[in-house]
């Protein structure tokens, strides 16, 4: 189990800006190479050129994000690392959003582990980060976030002891 963590945001500029982390893939279902993402929300008025913004990752990678010229008011954007031949750590990793001539991230998210097919997601109302089970690139993030469920039904006959039978029938049905 994956406890929650918070990130530490530097809030007075992130929030005047309106650029948040909003959720990440750092673990994908087999291979990682080029199934990871980062996605980025821009809450803010008008468009808001990205030229001044880069990621960093692990501390020592970085992610200059220029080169995807504009977010627009209420947009998310999804980027790739394996487009600039970087992998997300699947434990004890780090992403931080910066905006250049800042010494200190705008927001960062440090986790301890990614679980595979499970994204961290930033919670809107909370701004707690938490795994999330239903990975949504380039989409509004899921409010539920409930595990699968499944369902077991036992059936038997026959006596108490000796001689009998026992079906089992299991179905299983998407939470959200």
């Amino acid at each position: 189990n994956c406890t929650n963590t918070e990130s530490s945001r530097n809030v007075v500029i992130t929030d005047f800006l309106g650029l948040y982390l909003n959720e990440f893939l750092a673990n994908a279902p087999g291979s990682d190479t080029g199934q990871e993402w980062i996605e980025l929300y821009y809450q803010g008025s008008g468009s808001l050129t990205l030229k001044d913004f880069y990621l960093e990752i692990d501390t020592s990678k970085k992610i200059e994000l220029d080169s995807f010229g504009e977010i627009e008011s209420g947009s998310l954007l999804v980027i790739n690392p394996a487009d600039f031949e970087i992998t997300l750590k699947n434990s004890d990793g780090k992403i931080a959003l910066f905006q250049h001539g800042f010494d200190s991230p705008l927001e960062e998210i440090t986790y301890a582990v990614a679980h595979e097919n499970k994204s961290w997601r930033r919670h809107a109302d909370t701004q707690i980060w938490e795994e999330n089970y239903h990975p949504t690139p380039g989409e509004t993030n899921q409010l539920q976030n409930t595990s699968p469920k499944a369902f077991l039904q036992l059936q038997g006959s026959g006596k108490t002891q000796g001689e009998g039978s026992l079906s089992v029938n299991v179905t299983a049905e998407k939470s959200y």
